[in-house]
């Protein structure tokens, strides 16, 4: 019986929304409302390099190269801080889709309920956002 459950409790854990695995609660909508909600609320939307990653305290802060741009102030590059418990581990060299937002020390911040995620899982965000605004080759 303890077995039993063990695999139940295990194949649960799997069968989890990532977001909801690694502790972080994330809205429940449709890809197509995600992307048209985080059009309005982003203040930017961009795909971009990881040039730098820096830990600082309980978050990371985390500079990009601009390499496409959907909304927000157009610059090369960008810092984007990401921390807690839906915090989004960039990786140096990296590329990735960053949808972010100012927080309360008016510094771009981000996190997994953001659907800021690697390129290789943003396929289906990239074919909704379409055509960048802008595009640095």
């Amino acid at each position: 019986m303890k077995i039993l459950i063990l695999f139940v409790l295990s194949v649960s854990v799997v069968l989890l929304d990532v977001t909801e695995s690694a502790g972080c609660l994330c809205r429940r909508e449709p890809i197509s409302h995600a992307i048209k909600r985080l059009r309005k609320e982003a203040r930017v939307i961009f795909m971009g390099r990881v040039t730098d990653v820096v830990k600082e305290g309980v978050s990371y802060r985390a500079s990009l190269a601009i390499e496409k741009s959907w909304k927000g102030d157009q610059h090369d590059d960008v810092t984007i801080y990401s921390g807690g418990g839906c915090m989004v581990w960039f990786e140096k060299g990296q590329e990735y889709l960053v949808y972010g937002y100012k927080d309360n020390e008016n510094r771009l911040q981000t996190d997994m309920c953001m659907r800021t995620r690697p390129i290789p899982l943003a396929s289906e965000d990239l074919k909704r956002l379409g055509k960048p605004k802008v595009t640095r080759e």
